[in-house]
């Protein structure tokens, strides 16, 4: 093999391994604008408070039939059911990627027990033959090493998909608790 020919293939398996070891980019943290970091517009008169709401504001009307309702509706509604089953859904997944990082192993175990025929084996002469037994036992382990970066996105991305059903779950929460609360208003407006 010519000096140059190896160069060339020394130069192309070594740009080969660089360009395997490049990984996805990073995801990109957006930046709260400035302007939308203060406090409310007219938040300076005293009928507006910038204090975090509590997750139970519904109590602030201190009427007991609107807390049973919301305690009902929380209860029973279908879609705050099937956004709190998507949430350990995708807490389980999250935990299976994190799982990754850790050899896996499986293990085997099989016996068997045999004897030959005498018609199978006329070498035998008609004689009995012996029982035959086996045993396997196996154990494999498995770990993957990290070069690339997958595990570690898979696990950054099933940690973005929880905190996305965590949203969703509060969301359908809120809109739940806001629909009950406007359904009563209406009812005794009405009244």
């Amino acid at each position: 093999m010519s000096a140059k020919l190896r160069t060339l293939l020394t130069a192309a398996g070594s740009a080969a391994l660089l360009a395997a070891c490049a990984v996805g980019p990073k995801p990109v943290v957006p930046t709260t604008p400035v302007s939308s970091q203060g406090d409310f517009i007219g938040s300076q008169t005293g009928a507006v408070s910038t204090a975090p709401v509590e997750g139970n504001w519904w109590r602030l009307y201190n009427d007991a039939n609107l807390d049973a309702l919301i305690q009902q509706a929380l209860a029973e509604n279908n879609d705050l059911e099937a956004a709190a089953a998507n949430l350990r859904a995708v807490r389980a997944s999250l935990s299976e990627a994190r799982s990754n990082r850790l050899p896996s192993t499986t293990v085997t175990g099989a016996a068997n027990r045999s004897q030959s025929s005498t018609i199978t084996n006329p070498a035998a002469g008609g004689a009995e033959l012996p029982e035959i037994e086996t045993y396997d036992v196996g154990l494999d382990v498995a770990y993957e090493i990290d070069l690339f970066g997958r595990v570690e996105s898979s696990i950054r991305a099933a940690r973005a998909d929880a905190r996305a059903a965590e949203a969703a779950l509060e969301t359908v929460r809120v809109r739940v608790v806001a629909e009950t609360a406007r359904a009563y208003a209406d009812t005794c407006a009405l009244n």
